[in-house]
């Protein structure tokens, strides 16, 4: 029984109701208690409905620890009133809830007194909802606001009056544009120990908000400005990595005011730094990459779209972390060259992805080097034009998971033969735009790697319903396959459909040989499937031939 428990465990809401209409003893053992703490309704959320919700928590309400009610929009004001006899409750998700109010949080924060993980985004939270919040949830751990626009200082004052919410440690503020620099101010003097902060997608931010941040939180572990361009600079981030000298984490992202300063900064007080993402700092040059090599327990570096980095910087970095790196991101940084590949080879012992997308300077010597890398996972090579002799190599690392080898045109079915002989656990393959391969080349691949759950083979004109059959007989777990500008006919659609049994994605656009009818039918089986009518690119000869109004509208 015990057992049975374990495994009912993994199935979520709708699993557990189907195994419950089986028989008696099935019914019986979806009642177990442990089985109704955590709750997931996403997978459902476009059925689920007032009464559904009622009914759940009539049941199990003083089983319920954790509720996920994210995206459910079907659930009104009523429904939601009934999450209030959950005195047991600890985590809600409310995320994209359009019948929430201040009424309903109200009732919430009465009834659910311990509650310690709170998740409001995207829904309609104004001051009257942040009082209520510092009123009646005085325990809450994690509060998320991401995309809430409708509150501002005169409810933020609330934070730094009577109780507030003084035990947050995890706050999301992306997307709310609307906070000036005392509203950050007001943040910094109501959240005392907060540990993690999201200010992501707010292009407003500027050094003074900041700043007025910086004055009174000094505990941060985790802080990320990803998403669109901001405006904060070198003169609020170094007092920020000042006054927090344990961080852990640190995202930026499309920042061209940033440079070497903030890394050396970051580099002498941050020495515990594990995570560090700068994607699209275009200023972060070499000399800030060798300032890096003084982490010693960095593991996680992200340097995608950094143009000035190259081969002379990522030697410093490696040789100074002392083979901590784990994963690294160098998509796009054009000076990266074969002499890079050979200093990871040599230092980082440990590294289990990495990334060298459109490094044109990759040649077929280096992608060897990286087979010899026993510690590496996941590698992606798109748009690097390397070729047969290089790809033939990666089979003496029988451990990769995952492979991006898109946009090398080079590659033929022999490469493919030769990489895949030994690679019997890869589970994700992506072959967009390898226009050379065949259909043979995949029977290669399917014999092999047997485990593959994902497949992309958009733009490849050579493959046809044959590699669809090869797919349904010998790719057992395959869950997502594009096939988008494919030589796919409505017979090799119908071959899908009988033999992927686990298929949940197909992409199937610029399909110009299936009808419209062949997809219909299919709908009904795999949950999301993408599929249109345009041509596929193969058939345009010029850039003048392409369809650009199209391409403008979809923009």
């Amino acid at each position: 029984r015990a057992t049975a428990v374990k495994i009912l465990g993994m199935v979520g809401v709708v699993g557990l109701c189907r195994c419950a209409q089986v028989c008696r003893t099935w019914k019986t053992i979806t009642e177990e208690r442990q089985l109704w703490n955590k709750v997931d309704l996403l997978p459902i959320s476009d059925v689920v409905v007032d009464e559904a919700l009622m009914d759940l928590i009539k049941k199990y309400r003083p089983l319920l620890g954790h509720l996920n009610l994210r995206q459910c929009s079907e659930v009104t004001q009523k429904g939601l009133k009934c999450i209030g006899h959950c005195q047991n409750l600890q985590d809600l998700n409310l995320s994209e809830c359009s019948g929430l109010t201040d009424e309903v949080m109200e009732g919430i924060g009465k009834g659910c007194a311990g509650l310690l993980y709170l998740n409001l985004s995207y829904c309609y939270v104004t001051n009257s909802t942040i009082r209520i919040l510092t009123k009646h949830f005085a325990n809450l751990h994690y509060l998320s606001l991401s995309y809430c626009q409708q509150f501002n200082s005169n409810g933020l004052h609330s934070l730094t009056a009577g109780k507030g919410c003084r035990k947050l440690v995890y706050l999301d503020l992306s997307g709310c544009d609307q906070l000036i620099a005392g509203d950050y101010m007001l943040i910094g003097r109501g959240c005392l120990i907060l540990n993690h902060l999201l200010l992501n997608d707010l292009p407003d931010l500027t050094d003074e908000m900041l700043l007025a941040l910086v004055e009174h939180c000094h505990t941060l572990r985790h802080i990320s400005f990803l998403g669109q361009r901001s405006s904060i600079s070198n003169t609020s981030l170094k007092p920020l990595l000042m006054a927090n000298r344990k961080l852990k984490t640190f995202k930026l992202e499309n920042n061209s005011r940033v440079s070497d300063v903030t890394l050396k900064c970051l580099a002498k007080c941050c020495r515990d730094l594990h995570q560090l993402y700068l994607a699209g700092c275009s200023k972060v040059t070499d000399q800030g990459l060798k300032s890096l090599g003084s982490l010693r327990r960095l593991n996680v570096l992200n340097l995608a779209d950094c143009n000035r980095v190259s081969d002379m910087g990522v030697r410093h970095l490696v040789e100074g972390t002392h083979g901590q790196l784990r994963e690294l991101n160098l998509t796009n940084c054009i000076k990266i060259s074969d002499i890079t590949i050979l200093r990871i080879s040599q230092n980082a012992k440990r590294l289990t992805y990495v990334s060298f997308c459109y490094c044109e300077h990759i040649s077929d010597t280096g992608v060897e080097l990286l087979g010899c890398i026993p510690t590496l996972v996941s590698l992606d090579l798109t748009g690097c034009f390397v070729t047969d002799n290089g790809i033939a190599c990666l089979s003496n690392n029988t451990r990769f998971r995952h492979l991006a080898l898109a946009e090398n045109i080079n590659i033929t079915d022999d490469g493919l033969r030769k990489m895949s002989l030994h690679l019997k656990t890869l589970q994700s393959l992506d072959l967009s735009n390898c226009e050379n391969i065949t259909d043979e080349g995949i029977q290669t691949v399917v014999y092999n790697c047997r485990l593959l759950d994902t497949f992309l083979a958009a733009n490849c004109p050579q493959l046809s319903d044959q590699t669809a059959r090869y797919l349904s007989q010998g790719c057992l777990y395959l869950n997502h396959l594009d096939m988008s500008g494919c030589s796919l006919t409505d017979k090799g659609l119908r071959v899908l459909k009988k033999g992927c049994a686990h298929l949940r994605r197909l992409d199937i656009l610029c399909c110009i040989h299936i009808t419209r009818d062949a997809v219909f039918k299919c709908r009904s089986k795999i949950s999301e499937l993408n599929y249109n009518t345009d041509r596929p690119r193969y058939l345009y000869r010029t850039l003048q031939d392409l369809p650009v109004e199209p391409l403008i509208d979809r923009l």
